[in-house]
């Protein structure tokens, strides 16, 4: 009973008041949005987000883990580098996230899903340097496990939000821009 509670705690505290985020019961905190009303076939959204995948830098530099055409699902890895850095004295903490973005691909809609799990980077202290690996569904503001990180992972949690946000957009734009553009009878 204790168990179902707390799981029902952790789901709801998951979610912000706009709904901007969940977690799911593996610990990652998700971000996505369904696009619909896309003038595209099941194969163009899919081709448009593989290529969004093979030539996206401007956030970052992915490399795809999975694509299946006949799915219409492609999952590529990005890094988001040092998005939050902290000085508590004597330490310094630059904050680094591996994240993945998932694109499903299906007649005239497309659903963008960007994730992550795991808070990384580095905590320096004079010479010593400490490479840190936080799980986020732990950590404040979610989580109480990382008691020690509490500051930084409350600081670093919107942070992370934010760029992941941001990732959504430039997919959406991109998918949209890339299917107009195709669908144009010049």
């Amino acid at each position: 009973m204790l168990t179902l509670f707390l799981a029902m705690a952790i789901t709801a505290m998951a979610r912000s008041a706009d709904d901007d985020y969940t977690v799911d019961d593996d610990g990652n905190v998700t971000v996505s949005k369904i696009v619909e009303g896309i003038n595209a076939d099941k194969g163009t959204i899919y081709a448009s987000a593989r290529k969004y995948i093979v030539n996206a830098y401007k956030i970052t530099k992915y490399h795809i883990v999975r694509e299946d055409a006949e799915i219409g699902t492609i999952i590529g890895k990005g890094t988001f580098l040092n998005y939050c850095t902290l000085n508590i004295f004597p330490n310094t903490y630059c904050i680094t996230s591996d994240f993945y973005l998932r694109i499903d691909a299906k007649e005239g809609r497309a659903r963008i899903s960007v994730y992550a799990d795991e808070y990384g980077g580095q905590r320096q202290n004079i010479n010593v340097t400490e490479e840190l690996h936080i799980r986020i569904a732990d950590s404040p503001p979610l989580g109480n496990k990382a008691e020690e990180n509490s500051r930084v992972c409350t600081k670093a949690f919107p942070l992370l939000i934010e760029q992941m946000r941001g990732v959504l957009e430039d997919v959406e734009e991109t998918l949209s821009k890339a299917v107009s553009i195709s669908q144009d009878d010049w």
